[in-house]
Order: structure tokens, then C-alpha cells, then sequence
């Protein structure tokens, strides 16, 4: 559990929820305030560092960012946030949750109606950026109630994982070429073959990989090769 404000704090490391843990993580959420800027940088290095030191193994890690704004101190330029959220420890997925309004809502006036407590718009673009970066979700809340559906929804998933470091390996034949992966995936190219590492599997979850191969090029005779996707 990590604080961040001017300044990012850990306030409790990796740790068994026992019911001794569980009530101590409860009261630390419960007390706390917000204050000061936000230090986003911050933040993801500590989580991140938690899980190097304690390496916690082959399980499904998963790292939550919440966030109510826009980073305001640190490192703020969104594409070093984004650098830093690929820097992921090996094994760990950074998911994004912002809270708050978004900003193309605010600009357009919709989504406001009944909203308290939304000073700074909330730049979605750059949490799907960063939570794509850490191979991670994403989940835009406007209200309170959104919080506990987005959480619910994130750990269910996690709950349901049954396949983890799944490996496509994609060898071509007949003259075909692998061009591109037309996907957000880690990619290897290994003597022509290209290998895809792909995000966790839940339950029931569907996959598609979109490849563009291409033919090589043949006489007339043979028949003209054509890109194919």
C-alpha cells in the first residue's frame, strides 16, 4: 500500500492478508486525507521496487494505480510516465483507475450532473497509455459507486486467471512472410518465426491475434503474391 501526494510513502509492503493484515490495511485506507500535489512518479517506483525486493513469485501480480487527476509534481510528462509504467518488474501487470471527471466530458459539459468534489480533470488518455505500457486494465470511474464495481470487476478477473505466461509461436510456410503484429503484445522474432507473449487468460475469455503476413513474389506463371492479412 502506497501513499503518494508531494510525496510517495509505503505504508505497507507485500503482505499475507491475514485478519491482522486486513484490519491494519482497512485503517490505514480509512485515514487517509488528501494533501498536497501528486506525485505519480513516485508512486510507481515504490510499488514497483516492492515487488523487486520480494520477488513474490509466479503467482498473478498485479499492481492497481488510483488516481484522481492529472500528476502534478515528479515526473509529469506523459510519455516518461508511460516509459516508467513498461518498466514492470517480470510477471507484474500495472492496472490504471481514474477517478474523477474525464476531460473531454468536462470540455462537452456531459457526465457532470450530480458530481462533487471533481476539481482536476482526469486524463484518461494517459492511464490507457500507462495501463497498456504495464500490460495491464484500465477503468474510468465518475462516482463512488463506480469504485467498488471497477475494483469487484479487476479482482474477479484475477480470480479466474487460468492460463499465465501463454507463449504463441507462429512459424510460416509456403513463402509467407511475417510482416506484423497488429496488437498490443511482447514480440520475439527468432529465424523467421515470431513469438507472442500473451496477457493473462480468464475465464471464458476470447483472444484474437491480428497478423499482416504477405506473400513472396512469383513468376506469372506461378501467380503474383499479394499482401494478405
Amino acid at each position: 500500500l502506497v501513499m503518494y501526494a508531494s510525496s510517495a510513502r509505503l505504508l505497507m509492503g507485500l503482505s499475507g492478508m491475514t485478519p491482522g493484515n486486513r484490519v491494519r490495511a482497512k485503517d490505514m485506507v480509512r485515514r487517509l486525507i488528501p494533501n498536497g500535489t501528486t506525485d505519480m512518479s513516485g508512486a510507481l517506483r515504490l510499488g514497483y521496487e516492492e515487488f523487486r525486493q520480494k520477488q513474490p513469485g509466479p503467482g498473478i501480480n498485479r499492481m492497481i494505480l488510483f488516481t484522481d487527476g492529472c500528476p502534478t509534481s515528479g515526473v509529469v510528462r506523459p510519455e516518461k510516465l508511460v516509459d516508467m509504467a513498461g518498466t514492470r518488474p517480470p510477471g507484474v501487470r500495472l492496472t490504471a483507475m481514474g477517478y474523477g471527471r474525464d476531460g473531454h466530458a468536462a470540455r462537452s459539459g456531459k457526465g457532470l450532473s450530480g458530481l462533487t468534489g471533481f476539481d482536476q480533470e482526469l486524463n484518461m488518455r494517459l492511464l490507457e497509455d500507462m495501463a497498456r505500457a504495464g500490460r495491464g486494465n484500465c477503468y474510468y470511474m465518475s462516482d463512488p459507486a463506480g469504485c467498488g464495481s471497477a475494483f469487484g470487476k479487476e479482482l474477479a478477473g484475477m480470480l479466474t486467471v487460468v492460463a499465465r505466461q501463454v507463449r504463441l509461436v507462429l512459424t510460416p510456410a509456403n513463402g509467407v512472410v511475417l510482416d506484423e503484429l497488429v496488437d498490443e503484445a511482447d514480440v520475439l522474432r527468432e529465424a523467421g518465426t515470431m513469438v507472442v507473449d500473451l496477457p493473462d487468460i480468464i475465464a471464458s475469455q476470447r483472444r484474437r491475434i491480428l497478423v499482416r503476413c504477405a506473400m513472396a513474389a512469383r513468376s506469372v506463371e506461378e501467380g503474383v503474391g499479394v499482401p494478405l492479412v
